[in-house]
């Protein structure tokens, strides 16, 4: 990154001359943010590195970000400076380089033994220590979604970290481009998922209107039915009592009935079709709940 590289060659250069310096190369950037980089986060980054080795190891994370930047990518500073987050398009990876440390084991010295007032037959513990062993290394934040592919690079007898940063680079892309296969998964999978919830709307509200309907055919027929048997009876009734005046009012009034129930009088016939609630359709929508394809109820 250029404000390192400009930190790096002009050490006696204030945060105020670099932030000019990056104005003139057209870099916009806060003077406040070039403080707070310059102050805290350069030496907080590689965190963990005894100081003979912070100086390889900002050398190694300019270079790094460098590189990662002539890609046309980015990188931020994290919030509790202890490692630079790697941006590429949508994805962000947590990156942090130290120094790799051995434990190893100490015996006191005789000087330390003779204050300890230690007796000759005593046997001497060895005490353990962590120890630097002067080998730079980079490591990805641990994800599970991640597990199986390489996330730590370090120096070892055949090369050098500096020999692997290609390697850390082209990782980074390899998670960008599966984070990006994942996303474009999820989105089919959501947009799918969306298509049948729909489906499974318009098939419940058929359903439904299709039950309104037969019930409504059913009750008809009923009516159409209970009528006809109302005037056969008023046929029956009349032959059987044609001279008694309280048969006939009762016929009158009977067929009267009969006429207002018989649908076959009406001028429409089909219900009305109101817009179904949630809970009407529920009965047709098996898995699926009415209030979206990611709900539970």
């Amino acid at each position: 990154m250029w404000l390192w590289l400009l930190a790096k060659e002009n050490p006696n250069w204030g945060y105020r001359r670099i932030h000019d310096e990056l104005l003139v190369l057209g870099i916009k950037v806060a003077a406040s943010t070039v403080w707070q980089i310059l102050t805290t986060s350069l030496g907080e980054i590689v965190d963990g590195t005894e100081p003979h080795e912070k100086k390889g190891a900002l050398r190694i994370l300019h270079t790094l970000l460098t590189d990662w930047e002539q890609r046309g990518h980015s990188a931020e500073i994290e919030d509790d400076s202890h490692g630079v987050t790697m941006v590429i398009d949508k994805s962000r990876y947590s990156l942090q380089i130290s120094e790799e440390f051995e434990v190893v084991e100490q015996y006191p010295t005789a000087e330390e033994l003779t204050q300890k007032k230690t007796y000759v037959w005593q046997r001497v513990q060895p005490s353990e220590r962590e120890v630097g062993t002067g080998r730079l290394v980079v490591e990805l934040a641990h994800d599970w979604s991640y597990n199986g592919r390489r996330r730590r690079w370090a120096d070892r007898a055949r090369w050098t970290l500096d020999d692997k940063l290609p390697d850390v680079i082209a990782e980074l892309e390899g998670r960008a481009q599966l984070d990006e296969e994942r996303r474009i998964a999820k989105l089919d999978a959501e947009a799918r998922r969306q298509r049948d919830w729909e489906a499974a709307m318009a098939t419940a509200r058929f359903r439904f209107a299709e039950d309104i309907r037969i019930q409504e055919l059913t009750k008809q027929v009923s009516s159409w039915e209970h009528a006809a048997k109302i005037r056969a009876y008023c046929d029956v009734l009349e032959a059987a009592q044609s001279d008694n005046t309280d048969a006939t009012m009762w016929i009158e009034w009977a067929r009267a009935y009969a006429d207002r129930i018989d649908p076959l009088h009406r001028t429409t016939f089909q219900p009305e079709m109101l817009e179904p609630r949630p809970q009407d359709l529920k009965p047709y929508l098996g898995r699926w709940s009415p209030y979206g394809p990611n709900s539970g109820y």
